[in-house]
């Protein structure tokens, strides 16, 4: 298993040539530490504003060197529980039903979640890497 789950503060910060950002994705590429992305990470980007096709082509490039970590159906459980946990009204950001789906991933992985967003996902019980 991988050591970081990248959230998407991560890409973020490197389009934005962020250089804490650039040193996790030069650490990833040169093996000397191991990450992964969820493919709802991955949705996140792809739906925002600002993505375009240098976006695409550069996210694609990094995939090469990163593991999916899929949703398993024992992990969208783990989330469901997670997030009822919370409270929430039924008008809340969709950013905490998604990260619930992340972390509840980065739990079965035994993975730490590599991020920015602290605030987000202090909310839940899982360890921050944070850069």
């Amino acid at each position: 298993m991988s050591k970081i789950l990248l959230d998407k503060t991560i890409f973020i910060d490197f389009f934005n040539e962020d250089i804490s950002a650039r040193n996790i994705m030069k650490k990833i590429i040169e093996k000397e530490i191991s990450g992964s992305v969820s493919p709802i990470t991955l949705y996140d980007i792809w739906k925002m504003e600002q993505f375009n096709r240098k976006y695409e082509i550069s996210i694609t490039a990094i995939l090469k060197f990163i593991d999916i970590a899929t949703l398993s159906i024992s992990a969208a459980k783990t989330a469901g529980n997670l997030t009822s946990k919370l409270n929430l009204d039924i008008n809340h950001e969709n950013d905490i039903y998604l990260s619930s789906l992340i972390v509840a991933t980065a739990q079965e992985r035994k993975e730490l979640i590599c991020t920015r967003n602290i605030e987000l996902y202090n909310k839940f019980d899982i360890e921050i890497y944070k850069y």
